[in-house]
């Protein structure tokens, strides 16, 4: 195994666990903290979702013994979004509510996923990525030129630019017969 391989671990591992208890510690203390009309705790545990799921995906992805276990929180999120399409199609208004809610809660570590695919070299994940930023500007209805810039906006633009500088960065894979210089 190379040693930038194994950086790349560690970092993974140091990365998920300090943006989980950063997310856990934005998120619960500042529940009942407003700022400019917003939940704090609520924007913070919606938005900062999708950094943990980044770093856990690039570290399910390095694994080097059982690489199904790449696939589990894609297959997490897809069942996720099959449910919210469930709960939408059964009617009523509890449950178009909770698939809103389900959809929306899922939808930063959807992009984390992405873009953990991403950070290991898999540029299809590009098209999801794409597809969670279309559906979260669908589901505010309205165009960013026509309202003030929310919390929310600011952290799906991060989450792009993100997704494009995986996308565009060069790729430097070697195979194993070939020299290090």
């Amino acid at each position: 195994m190379k040693t930038s391989r194994k950086k790349l671990k560690r970092a993974s591992i140091v990365g998920l666990i300090v943006s989980a208890v950063l997310w856990i510690a934005l998120t619960y203390p500042l529940q009942n903290v407003t700022l400019f009309g917003y939940y704090i705790g609520e924007v913070a545990a919606f938005v900062l979702g999708g950094i943990p799921a980044a770093f856990l995906q690039l570290r399910l992805c390095l694994t080097d013994k059982e690489k199904w276990v790449r696939w589990v929180p894609t297959a997490v999120a897809a069942a996720v979004y099959v449910a919210a399409a469930i709960c939408y199609f059964a009617g009523g208004f509890g449950g178009e509510l909770m698939a809103l809610i389900l959809f929306a809660a899922c939808l930063a570590p959807t992009a984390g996923i992405c873009i953990g695919w991403l950070a290991y070299g898999k540029r299809l994940a590009l098209i999801p990525l794409n597809v969670a930023l279309i559906a979260y500007m669908v589901m505010n209805g309205v165009p960013l030129a026509a309202r003030p810039i929310e919390l929310t906006d600011a952290a799906a633009i991060f989450y792009l630019l993100l997704g494009i500088y995986f996308a565009i960065r060069p790729l430097e894979r070697k195979t194993e017969n070939e020299p290090e210089n």
